[in-house]
């Protein structure tokens, strides 16, 4: 079992390696120095911290072929680790990679160096968890819970057979309404017999063709995002270069700015797309909403004195489980959509509050509203009815609530206006 899950994770991580390689310019790597405000320095260390949030590895580094780390390394360990895994990485052809022997750390955890070769001077380094190998100390104790679960399943079957047939039919429309929600890694129901097998065998077919086409877009997606982020990453830094070398009465320091605005406006695009076809994966914890609330109002405060927009809360519920970054993106995103939405002296309303078992977070305004004739289209990805709008907005936010196993939608108010609501299981 060890060597089945190590060769799965090289796998992993040489796909990862070679995903944060192809968006870092190597050609830049010869300038950087010492100096903690060296331009070139700041540039890798942006992209590494980058890769670390989006790809959830412990720690990356950049080094070269002497052994000597150039940037990163936050964790103070890489140069201890290329002293003892010098001759692994020295032999590694270019745009390969390897990966050491796992180790316990010093808090007991196990852990691998993973080298990638960028050039034959430079290499990109990365600190694994592989926390899976401890869980293999323990392995024989879930055998014994298997055996155990065994019995169980053996005395519940007569209470499985007793079930009504209504049971299966209520099961097959739940998960065709998962389907369409977009949920597309939700499991098919179980313990369907007879006929039924023949419906949930082509929903599960439906599942996985819809699916594929869906993975299918936002490979693209990903794919020309990343193609995009390296040349404009090369521009942002050659730009900031010519910006330290001109003063600002030269004629031509206005129009380098203007080059840089425009840069970092379609990597704040590029960072959308990205967001939506790889959002991180949710942990969960108690989340404050009265704190959650008074941090949109700093944020959007500007934009609400603009257009005179009163903001309001109604605060029942004040705590939700659920991941703190992904409801902080989705209620951001909301609130940006009604901003922009609202003229002047308009209005804007968060409420929470409990029903059904449920949590319910409710964002109401005062604009011109939705879609009359399908309100739910608004979340479907590219949708949208500004000429400056990437219709991404909407669409992470049903994504992220899905993923919190949440369920987001959208109505008209009966006056003007819309509302969203969010409801979260409180289980």
């Amino acid at each position: 079992v060890r060597g089945i899950y190590l060769e799965q994770l090289k796998e992993q991580i040489h796909l990862l390696c070679s995903l944060a390689a192809r968006e870092t310019d190597a050609r830049f790597l010869d300038y950087v120095d010492a100096d903690v405000n060296n331009m070139a320095r700041k540039f890798y260390l942006r992209q590494l911290n980058r890769f670390r949030r989006e790809m959830q590895f412990d720690d990356l580094f950049l080094f070269d072929s002497t052994g000597t780390v150039l940037v990163g390394d936050s964790l103070g360990l890489g140069a201890a680790g290329l002293d003892i895994n010098r001759a692994l990485f020295r032999s590694l052809p270019v745009a390969q990679s390897a990966l050491s022997l796992p180790f316990k750390g010093k808090d007991g955890s196990w852990y691998l160096w993973a080298y990638y070769r960028l050039t034959p001077r430079y290499f990109l380094g990365v600190r694994e968890q592989t926390a899976r190998l401890a869980r293999l100390d323990v392995l024989a104790l879930w055998f014994y819970g298997i055996a155990i679960g065994g019995a169980l399943l053996i005395v519940l079957a007569g209470w499985w057979v007793a079930r009504s047939i209504t049971r299966p039919i209520d099961r097959l429309v739940d998960f065709s309404a998962t389907i369409g929600s977009g949920a597309f890694d939700s499991a098919p129901p179980e313990k369907i017999h007879g006929e039924f097998t023949v419906l949930r065998d082509a929903l599960v077919k439906m599942r996985a063709d819809l699916a594929a086409k869906q993975q299918e877009k936002e490979n693209m997606l990903a794919e020309i995002a990343h193609e995009l982020r390296n040349p404009l990453g090369g521009i942002e830094l050659l730009t900031g270069l010519i910006l330290e070398k001109l003063s600002p009465r030269d004629a031509n320091y206005e129009y380098v700015q203007k080059i840089n605005a425009e840069v970092q406006g379609l990597k704040a695009q590029i960072t959308a797309f990205l967001n939506y076809s790889r959002p991180a994966e949710p942990e969960k914890e108690s989340v404050d909403l009265s704190q959650l609330a008074r941090e949109l109002e700093q944020t959007f405060l500007p934009s609400f004195q603009k257009k005179n927009i009163r903001w309001q809360t109604e605060l029942q519920q004040t705590t939700v489980l659920f991941d703190p970054d992904h409801l902080r993106r989705i209620l951001h995103n909301l609130t940006e959509n009604s901003v922009q939405a609202l003229s002047e002296d308009g209005q804007i309303l968060l409420k929470s509050f409990s029903q059904n078992g449920q949590t319910v977070i409710q964002l109401s305004d005062t604009g011109p509203g939705l879609p009359e004739e399908n309100p739910e289209r608004v979340f479907e990805p590219f949708y949208t009815t500004r000429s400056d709008g990437t219709g991404l907005g909407l669409a992470i936010c049903r994504k992220l609530c899905l993923q919190n196993g949440a369920q987001i939608s959208a109505r008209n108010n009966s006056e003007h206006g819309c509302t969203f609501t969010i409801r979260i299981s409180q289980s």
